[in-house]
């Protein structure tokens, strides 16, 4: 079987901000080493190299470094997009970007899934030719304060997490 390294989707969504309806065809890929190490250059400079520290509770708010982790891997992911998703850091609906960005999230999840969890069907992702979706695979939105765009504070609990000090 061979796997495709693309997915083409659909969104059609009403910003409850503006009022405006953003509907398009967006083509994401799977990310390459290369394409791993990009977003997380592209994310450094979006960030201007600040990140948020759990632990502390300081450094970039954990909302805005959420966002510069899905804009980051939506430059690097994406390769098609409508004309209006062309500079989404001038969009003003955090959710629309967020949309956007489950539906990347969730293909690039799609390679990391057992295969015996897919119950024999293959790829739930959109086929990516015909570019239609299945049926849409739950992602946390790393938006809600669970956790990060790649992994949720549960799976956390527990587990005894080291606390380092400083000897001396």
């Amino acid at each position: 079987m061979q796997v495709s390294l693309t997915k083409s989707f659909y969104i059609d969504f009403v910003s409850k901000i503006d009022k405006q309806r953003y509907e398009g065809r967006f083509t994401t890929k799977k990310l390459t080493i290369g394409d791993m190490i990009r977003l997380g250059a592209m994310k450094a400079r979006l960030s201007e190299g600040f990140s948020y520290n759990p632990v502390t509770g300081k450094g970039l708010p954990f909302f805005q470094e959420n966002l510069t982790e899905m804009v980051s891997h939506l430059a690097v992911a994406l390769i098609e997009r409508p004309d209006w998703f062309k500079d989404p850091l001038s969009l003003h609906d955090w959710k629309l970007v967020e949309a956007v960005w489950q539906e990347v999230f969730s293909f690039e999840e799609s390679f990391r899934r057992d295969d015996s969890d897919r119950d024999g069907q293959g790829d739930k992702g959109a086929d990516s030719e015909s570019g239609e979706a299945a049926s849409p695979t739950e992602v946390v939105s790393p938006l809600e304060g669970t956790g990060g765009p790649y992994g949720s504070t549960s799976a956390m609990v527990d587990r005894e997490v080291p606390v380092i000090t400083k000897v001396g």
